[in-house]
């Protein structure tokens, strides 16, 4: 209960000290939200033009400034936001950032069909950080089947489900975390099967 006293409190001082916090709801603009990003935890952000938030949050993680307020926050939260849209312009943004903040861009990488997000998740298998392993395969785990028409895609995303096959083999012979390797065994039959499914939409 205290915690969602404080929280509230924080979003009525957020609507009543940050300019464009309150206007945001129909106000699509870099300004009202970012503010937004300051309090991701209570942020809503239907109430911007789904149309033009994908390029907002992308200016946003791009070209916020370092020395900005709340600024890794408000970057790590556009990323967040970013993934929710599903658009497509999120996977080259989110493979461009995974190095700085790796646990969000590897969990919504692993929303996309694409070889480009598969291949980017595959590199962290073997990351000296244990959660980053660990998110790697549940993202992994969690790949969605292809659904597009394009043969090429189709392809490229099978071979790059083939190399993650492999490398989950590798790494499971190495884990000592058997928490992770149990999260390897769940990714490596979740891919096996969308391996079969998904190379049905190359024939």
């Amino acid at each position: 209960m205290r915690q969602i006293i404080f929280a509230t409190f924080a979003v009525i001082i957020l609507m009543l000290f940050l300019p464009g916090a309150v206007s945001a709801c129909g106000d699509t603009n870099k300004e009202s939200v970012r503010n937004m990003l300051i309090v991701p935890d209570n942020a809503d952000f239907t109430v911007f033009d789904p149309a033009l938030l994908p390029d907002i949050l992308i200016d946003i993680i791009e070209n916020d400034p370092p020395d900005a307020p709340y600024h890794e926050r408000v970057v790590d939260s556009a990323l967040k936001a970013l993934g929710q849209t599903h658009n497509e312009k999120a996977i080259d943004i989110l493979v461009a950032k995974i190095e700085d903040y790796p646990l969000t861009c590897i969990f919504w990488l692993g929303t996309f069909a694409t070889s480009d997000a598969v291949n980017a998740i595959v590199e962290y298998l073997n990351n000296d950080d244990a959660s980053i392993r660990i998110e790697s395969a549940d993202a992994l785990s969690k790949l969605p089947q292809f659904e597009g028409t394009d043969k090429d895609e189709a392809k490229a995303y099978v071979d790059s489900i083939l190399i993650a096959l492999t490398g989950i083999a590798k790494r499971i012979n190495v884990e000592d975390d058997e928490r992770i390797k149990d999260s390897l065994y769940e990714a490596w039959a979740h891919l096996a099967g969308l391996t079969l499914m998904s190379a049905n939409d190359v024939e």
